[in-house]
């Protein structure tokens, strides 16, 4: 953002010092006068060459101890371009202005014309300084200023580095939502922490569940196995293998045989035993 440089007249500066010093009232800039003429700023000035239009639409309020922010705003109809503008105190003193070779902004007829400036003094007293419309005002929001607030994005709110942006309450959530509180870590219904090793500790593993195998002689006796799933059933009578799929264990089509690849040699070159 590029600074404008606002020249302060010689009466505006002297009105300045005596508000300053108590020795007169607040200083109330109540009109901002605009120009499309080229113009050289100088404290002489009493008037703004080329005026053309004087706006009484402005608000303000100290930012910080040496900051005003202002605005402006013109909703009329009138169409212009302007290169200098003048700050006007309440008995028409020409306090500011500032000038540019370059069209500063220019306004249509069907567009609602809105300033907003933050003016830093080097060396004054700017609660010394009021504005003449207080209906409406724009100022940077701060955490004692009520203003306008720049909206983080997703980059800025995941970032959380920038302190002037604001987030809102939806990504505060979704913020949030990415992140486990220090009571759940380790707890129960929580989620695990980490050891040293980078491997999750012991104590904060399930048992692992024990898989039994039953030797049987019939299928009866199979099927009356007190069993659990995984459970293993050896089969003397047709030397076969079985795993309980599913309970209950008395459902036959919940046992299922474990092939064993290939056939088993029973015989070679014709010769047993």
């Amino acid at each position: 953002m590029v600074a404008l440089e606002l020249i302060i007249t010689d009466a505006g500066r002297a009105a300045l010092v005596d508000a300053d010093n108590g020795t007169t009232a607040a200083l109330a800039i109540t009109e901002i006068g605009l120009t499309a003429s080229q113009i050289v700023a100088a404290p002489s000035l009493d008037a703004l060459p080329g005026e053309f239009v004087r706006i009484d639409t402005v608000s303000g309020e100290a930012a910080d101890a040496d900051t005003i922010h202002m605005t402006m705003r013109d909703s009329g109809d009138d169409t212009y371009d302007v290169r200098a503008f003048a700050l006007y105190t309440a008995d028409g003193t020409l306090f500011a202005v500032h000038a540019s070779d370059d069209i500063l902004f220019g306004k249509s007829s069907v567009s609602t014309f809105l300033l907003a400036l933050d003016i830093q003094f080097a060396a004054a007293d700017v609660e010394n300084i009021t504005f003449g419309d207080a209906n409406f005002l724009y100022p940077p929001a701060t955490e004692d200023v009520k203003g306008v607030a720049k909206i983080a994005d997703d980059a800025t709110a995941v970032a959380g580095v920038d302190d002037e942006t604001i987030i809102s309450p939806l990504k505060l959530k979704q913020q949030l939502d990415l992140y486990v509180a220090l009571t759940q870590k380790g707890a129960v219904n929580g989620v695990a922490s980490l050891g040293a090793d980078g491997k999750v500790p012991t104590g904060q593993l399930p048992p692992l569940e024990s898989r039994d195998t039953f030797v049987v002689a019939s299928e009866a006796a199979m099927l009356a196995l007190a069993a659990s799933a995984g459970d293993f059933a050896v089969r003397t009578d047709e030397a076969k293998n079985y795993v309980l799929s599913a309970e209950p264990a008395t459902a036959l089509g919940n046992w299922v045989e474990l092939l064993t690849p290939g056939a088993p040699v029973s015989s070679v070159n014709g010769k047993v035993g």
